[in-house]
């Protein structure tokens, strides 16, 4: 077995991470959310890291998402999915990450050899994750893979952000934080 490097796993969220969270807070998530009929933030984003999972209630949300106030949840979930189906709320995230990646790293990036590279090397990290216990990055990895390079480096940074956190929600469990102490010390 190879070993890690200390702070891998760090220096790999700091990569990773931005790529995949910058969506939820693009233009382009926005517009596509709304043009599905979901025009609230805390609505969009529930909906878009949550509707890999299915149409599934606030308690599965507030579990796997753990540090959002279960009440703010309801208060949007499960109506989100009255509002828009969660497959096309994957339809329109996924037409967000084409619009955001092109806009922020532009045509010839996105197009580029080292796009395709990258995909291919962050797949086949995230092929290498377990599913154990690991609702979320179970839940994504059981989508489709985009056939387009930089949608499916952006699917690879999903899979590899949500396998993190799935695993910090056990962490926390562990140390014994509830929600709230866990986002007081983050």
């Amino acid at each position: 077995m190879t070993s890690l490097q200390p702070r891998a796993g760090r220096r790999c969220h700091h990569s990773v991470n931005p790529l995949h969270s910058t969506l939820y807070f693009s233009p382009d998530f926005t517009e596509q959310l709304a043009g599905i009929g979901i025009d609230d933030a805390a609505a969009a984003y529930f909906a878009g890291r949550g509707a890999a999972m299915g149409a599934v209630g606030p308690g599965t949300i507030a579990a796997t998402f753990y540090n959002f106030n279960p009440e703010l949840i309801a208060r949007h979930v499960p109506a989100v999915w009255e509002t828009a189906a969660p497959q096309k709320v994957l339809d329109a995230r996924l037409r967000a990450a084409d619009a955001t990646l092109r806009r922020l790293l532009g045509e010839e990036a996105v197009a580029s050899d080292a796009m395709a590279e990258a995909a291919g090397l962050a797949l086949r990290a995230a092929e290498a994750c377990t599913r154990h216990a690991r609702p979320l990055y179970s839940a994504h990895a059981d989508l489709p893979v985009p056939d387009r390079p930089h949608l499916a480096f952006w699917h690879a940074a999903t899979l590899l952000r949500e396998h993190r956190g799935d695993g910090h929600l056990a962490v926390l469990l562990a140390a014994g934080l509830d929600p709230l102490e866990a986002l007081v010390s983050h």
